[in-house]
């Protein structure tokens, strides 16, 4: 297996960030918001964050706290706009073949009111990583096969630990993450995107780990 972590690296800075739509009255916009937009992906209850298995297509439906002006779905490809939807949607994504596909590619969605108001999740998707951690996130620990999502709070200390000695590589202006062995890895949550790639000394398996970290939470 060959995955080219530069790319998936590279594939970061071309995520749009969760900052605000440029609306008159909107909050600062400089300002990350925890991504707590209610989800059913494939019949399965997400709340604002999910890794996905590959599969040809997904059926996507949300809730929205509040009437929402638009939503916004945007991925590495494409960016499909929703009007109007109230406090619910459908969408049926198809990857596209060879870009959405492959590697890095999540899927992001936001919703806007007319103060420019939102709620968000972000989809994320296992391709050929199968390198196995326990991540430590927000006080719960769970196993992930090859690809893990982490949302907290920024500057919160979170851990990763492998069953075997590994590095990695990760996106930059982000928090190092920190070793004493090589096994067990603690990483600061920047506000930003980070994306983390782990890869044993075989070099034959990655973990991909991507944070989001956040700075305020809408009340609800």
């Amino acid at each position: 297996m060959k995955i080219n972590i530069s790319l998936l690296l590279l594939s970061l800075w071309m995520i749009s960030s969760c900052k605000s739509l440029p609306i008159e009255g909107s909050r600062e916009p400089s300002e990350f918001y925890r991504r707590d937009m209610q989800l059913e992906v494939d019949g399965v209850k997400v709340d604002g964050t999910y890794v996905a298995e590959t599969k040809k297509f997904y059926a996507i439906r949300g809730r929205l706290y509040e009437k929402a002006r638009l939503v916004k779905f945007s991925t590495c490809h494409r960016e499909v706009i929703i009007d109007n939807p109230k406090d619910k949607f459908e969408y049926v994504y198809w990857p596209s073949a060879g870009i959405e596909d492959l590697g890095f590619c999540p899927v992001e969605i936001g919703a806007f009111d007319e103060k420019g108001e939102h709620s968000w999740a972000m989809i994320d998707f296992r391709r050929e990583e199968s390198l196995s951690g326990e991540l430590g996130c927000n006080g719960n620990k769970s196993i992930a096969k090859g690809v893990s999502l982490c949302q907290s709070r920024k500057g919160l200390i979170q851990t990763i630990r492998f069953d075997e000695p590994v590095d990695v590589e990760q996106s930059e202006l982000c928090d190092e993450a920190q070793t004493e062995d090589h096994l067990l890895w603690t990483f600061v949550i920047s506000a930003e995107k980070c994306l983390y790639v782990f890869r044993n000394t075989k070099g034959d398996e990655i973990h991909r780990l991507l944070s989001l970290g956040y700075d305020n939470v809408l009340m609800r």
